[in-house]
């Protein structure tokens, strides 16, 4: 049904299904487009990567090689004019850096506010992998302990220190590690979390 390019020639603004005939073909859709298959099945070069050529629209892509970043985002920033952020704290994808974005979810974090200790809950519930459930009493003391740096770091840094880096650092560091320990044995903010 797809593969007649009279019914469904491909145009600017139309998702791109592919060729059929040597002609494109494609589909005017307003919904958004997920694209699922095997690992090494070519979802990247034959769906995702000619979709991103010419799709000239806000695109959110989860490209864990970062092979739809290195081949569209300078066409994309060039063609269609668009802003470009790769989130890729790996640079997996080597990209210019101008296009290399971060995102520090502690930002947006106010220590005053009647949701701290849940929206820092909602952080550490990414961060902490759960495998054994009956085991989960070690994953609820490293969920309470990254739950107490946070708290620490936003009570008690400057704001460009305020980062799940710097609360890896803390963590790595035994010797830092026990100071801030002692250090938030006093400390009353963020509802209780330190």
């Amino acid at each position: 049904m797809w593969n007649d390019a009279s019914a469904y020639p491909y145009e600017d603004g139309k998702l791109f299904l592919g060729k059929s005939g040597g002609h494109d073909i494609g589909i005017k859709t307003e919904r958004h487009a997920i694209t699922i298959a095997g690992a090494g099945s070519g979802k990247g070069a034959t769906v995702i990567i000619p979709n991103l050529l010419r799709w000239s629209h806000n695109a959110l892509v989860i490209d864990p090689k970062g092979e739809a970043a290195r081949e569209t985002a300078k066409i994309r920033h060039e063609k269609f004019g668009q802003s470009v952020y790769v989130v890729d704290p790996f640079n997996i994808s080597k990209v210019d850096k101008k296009f290399q974005a971060s995102y520090n979810p502690l930002a947006s974090l106010d220590p005053s506010s009647p949701t701290i200790k849940e929206d820092i809950t909602a952080i550490t519930d990414g961060i902490v992998m759960r495998a054994d459930a009956s085991a989960s009493h070690w994953d609820d003391g490293a969920q309470r302990v990254i739950n107490g740096l946070i708290g620490y770091v936003l009570l008690c840094l400057d704001p460009e220190e305020q980062t799940l880096i710097e609360v890896r650092k803390i963590l790595r560091n035994a010797e830092r590690f026990d100071k801030v320990i002692e250090e938030m044995r006093n400390l009353s903010g963020c509802a209780g979390v330190c």
